[in-house]
């Protein structure tokens, strides 16, 4: 139990999935590292099965990823081969000062990403 971690660093590890309910319940967490996990492939945060039960993978940030990090002040995702960013994957973010989402395959972000990142100070976009 994790409750009062403040700070958390993963940078640079081989993590290969990063399941939504990983960080569940770290209410009071400040700090996310999760920049160049797993180098050598794809950091997977969502799956996604088609019609025909074929898995595909996606980089993508789905929906509730971040939902209670509320205390969040800075998010780094640089390096990950991300994809795709769900509209309201930052919503509840109400704390952010700092997003690195540099270094990715991110070709297209809805305008209403952002939205409610009232507290954002540094935005990174970079080599994307």
């Amino acid at each position: 139990n994790l409750t009062n971690l403040k700070f958390l660093y993963l940078t640079a590890n081989d993590i290969k999935f990063f399941a939504q309910n990983s960080i569940n319940g770290l209410h009071n967490l400040k700090e996310l590292e999760l920049s160049t996990l797993y180098e050598n492939y794809n950091l997977v945060f969502f799956r996604k099965i088609d019609e025909n039960n074929n898995e595909k993978i996606k980089n993508q940030l789905p929906y509730g990823l971040f939902s209670e990090l509320k205390n969040l002040e800075t998010l780094n995702l640089s390096g990950n081969k991300i994809e795709l960013i769900d509209i309201n994957v930052f919503e509840n973010l109400i704390n952010l000062k700092t997003l690195d989402l540099s270094d990715n395959q991110i070709s297209i972000i809805d305008f209403q990403t952002f939205n409610g990142l009232v507290n954002l100070k540094n935005l990174k976009l970079g080599y994307n």
